[in-house]
């Protein structure tokens, strides 16, 4: 478990910026919704709604691609840069 929990939070650490990006468009989804409910419904401020709602969600995919790519890329197996070394396993333990 505590080698999950490093590994949790080396990632965490390492993406704390995209992260904060990421709950920032999560977030301004959210506010842009309460704002377009809470309006007066006129045509103009729909139309700019919903051309706000679809760039917020397409940087909301952008970013959430960008994280995962991060993510998978980041602990290499084998290489100069390994974290984890890796080693030939015997053939009694395989």
């Amino acid at each position: 478990m505590s080698l999950i929990l490093h590994i949790v939070r080396k990632d965490f650490l390492r993406l704390r910026g995209r992260i904060a990006l990421w709950a920032t468009v999560l977030a301004a989804k959210v506010v842009h919704g309460f704002a377009l409910l809470a309006g007066d419904g006129s045509g103009a401020l729909v139309a700019s709604g919903q051309q706000t709602a679809v760039i917020l969600a397409g940087l909301d995919v952008a970013v959430c691609v960008v994280l995962a790519a991060m993510l998978v890329q980041e602990d290499l197996l084998v290489g100069t840069r390994a974290d984890w070394l890796t080693r030939p396993v015997s053939g009694g333990r395989l």
